[in-house]
């Protein structure tokens, strides 16, 4: 997230379609560091064992445990799709923060 902009100007938030990230449930962030976003995640597909090394990049929903952009989707094989897509499983995917160690790349913010 870019903080210099305007909510309302898109230049303030990260590409979700170019970078792979996730995000943390409302619920979860407010138990941790307040710096938070920028931190390293690891997601893990546990049906595929496959892993990505990213950030949190936003705060979403507290009714359900991690999202990730579209961009992580396609990396998954998943349909991308902000509408349809992603993965019903709520088993499927192992998110591992470490709030207070920031991302390659990122920034930690509030």
């Amino acid at each position: 997230m870019n903080p210099g902009y305007d909510k309302y100007d898109v230049r303030r938030y990260v590409d979700s379609e170019k970078v792979k990230f996730c995000v943390i449930p409302s619920s979860v962030r407010m138990s941790v560091h307040p710096k938070f976003l920028g931190c390293r995640t690891v997601i893990t597909d546990q049906l595929t064992g496959k892993t990505l090394e990213c950030a949190c990049c936003d705060i979403g929903p507290a009714d359900h445990l991690g999202e990730g952009s579209m961009a992580a989707g396609v990396y998954f094989g998943l349909d991308p799709s902000p509408k349809y897509g992603g993965s019903s499983d709520d088993d499927r995917f192992h998110y591992r923060f470490f709030p207070g160690v920031p991302a390659p790349a990122f920034e930690l913010q509030g």
